[in-house]
């Protein structure tokens, strides 16, 4: 799970509870960027704004699809689609590739 490559308008949002609150909370990943092929910088807060929504909206989105059930979420920011991965981390992966995004054993990763 540690190399996932997935395009820069989908957003991995994990419910947990807070280490600080101990409190539910929704944290959004920060991502490293492999390969930026436009004239924008990459920063989550801009990426965010230029699909013309916001963490809160994307937060109501997610909690909608599945009543704001502890795990890990994707929001794709471009189409406007939410969906609930799973508890575990690689639940992603797996929801990555239900969307036909990367592949089951990567070459060269």
């Amino acid at each position: 799970m540690d190399n996932l490559i997935y395009p820069a308008y989908f957003q991995v949002v994990h419910r947990r509870i807070s280490s600080n609150t101990h409190r539910l909370c929704w944290a959004f990943w920060n991502s490293k960027i492999v390969a930026n092929f436009s004239d924008r910088s990459f920063d989550i807060t801009k990426t965010i704004e230029y699909y013309n929504t916001s963490k809160k909206q994307i937060v109501y989105e997610l909690f909608c699809i599945n009543a704001g059930t502890m795990g890990y979420y994707l929001a794709d920011l471009k189409h406007k689609k939410y969906y609930y991965c799973g508890t575990e981390r690689s639940d992603v992966r797996s929801q990555f590739l239900k969307l036909g995004i990367g592949r089951e054993h990567p070459q060269g990763i």
